[in-house]
């Protein structure tokens, strides 16, 4: 009998979880279905400005094709104590997720591939939209244990979100979006963290296990601190990892216990950047990250004068990673 070859799926599997030495690096363009449920209004409209399902106010940025909140207006919700008379929870349970997914999921291709849900604005990053960062920020100072409420109506929320849409679309993974860090650090200390977020993360992962699928962990800037936490929760992969962090300690420190979802990116959505740069940059992501066996390969786009840099970026990691036992020998 011949030899199995693996298929792209195969491939990411055995990087994402650990279980055995990947032939090649795998990329996230080549072996996933990225899955956005068509009934999600987390933001407005996509390609518009205006409000999401709870309310809040968004803009829609046409230099980097995605939504921010509206800062121009007041918050939704400006004085913390007020929250239970403001806050309205979408009615999720009206939503036919069954008919959703077999719409959404009609051309995706299961066997090869592993199907990526995004699930975005975690209980951290809602309320921080609803309150403003500073609004957020302050509650947490002046009225903890209100705070602490707002969070975990957010996270019942989202849990019960995460149980429709997992039964109805059965995904590989699920893509959990709630941002930690700034670009020169954490946004909150580690001990504001265990006190008011890490219990609605831990919640949240356990409904994401219960169904089978794989949790990753998405938050942009320095956030290295949490990622212990993040592990202890549950966590399966982190992703950008952008380097705001340090590569080098996080490998040394969790390297055994998590696998990592990063990519060429700051270069990447500069539109003077050289060629030659990208393709550094690339070899750079994978030489750090591809001798531990768990490396998922992704290029970041958010400049949309910058698209074409992808294919540039994905095509080297091809090449650069098309044989897995030399980075093996690396180690």
């Amino acid at each position: 009998m011949g030899r199995h070859v693996l298929t792209q799926k195969e491939n990411a599997l055995r990087a994402i979880l650990r279980t055995g030495e990947p032939e090649w690096v795998p990329i996230v363009d080549d072996c996933m279905e990225i899955l956005m449920p068509s009934p999600l209004r987390e933001y407005s409209p996509f390609g518009q400005g205006g409000k999401d399902w709870f309310g809040c106010l968004w803009e829609w940025d046409e230099a980097s094709f995605s939504h921010a909140p509206d800062v121009r207006k007041p918050p939704l919700i400006e004085d913390i104590l007020g929250w239970r008379d403001i806050l309205k929870i979408p009615d999720i349970d009206a939503i036919d997720w069954k008919s959703a997914a077999k719409e959404d999921m009609a051309n995706m291709d299961r066997e090869n591939k592993l199907v990526r849900l995004f699930c975005t604005l975690g209980p951290f990053e809602r309320a921080s939209i609803l309150m403003g960062m500073e609004g957020a920020f302050i509650a947490m100072m002046e009225e903890p244990e209100e705070y602490k409420a707002l969070i975990n109506a957010l996270t019942d929320y989202k849990v019960h979100l995460l149980e429709l849409m997992l039964e109805a679309y059965q995904p590989d993974e699920v893509f959990f979006h709630d941002d930690l860090g700034a670009a020169n650090g954490p946004l909150i200390s580690p001990e504001m963290y265990r006190e008011f977020i890490k219990p609605a993360h831990k919640r949240i992962a356990e409904v994401i296990h219960r169904y089978g699928a794989i949790y990753t962990h998405h938050s942009c800037g320095n956030m290295q601190v949490f990622i212990g936490d993040l592990i202890e929760n549950g966590a399966q992969m982190i992703n950008p990892l952008q380097p705001l962090n340090n590569w080098q300690e996080i490998i040394d420190q969790y390297g055994d216990k998590v696998s990592f979802n990063v990519g060429a990116e700051f270069h990447a959505n500069l539109p003077s950047t050289a060629k030659e740069q990208l393709i550094e940059d690339t070899h750079q992501v994978i030489d750090t990250f591809a001798p531990g066996g768990n490396l998922l390969f992704q290029c970041y786009i958010s400049n949309m004068e910058c698209m074409g840099n992808s294919d540039i970026i994905n095509q080297e990691a091809r090449i650069y990673g098309a044989d897995y036992s030399r980075f093996h020998k690396a180690r």
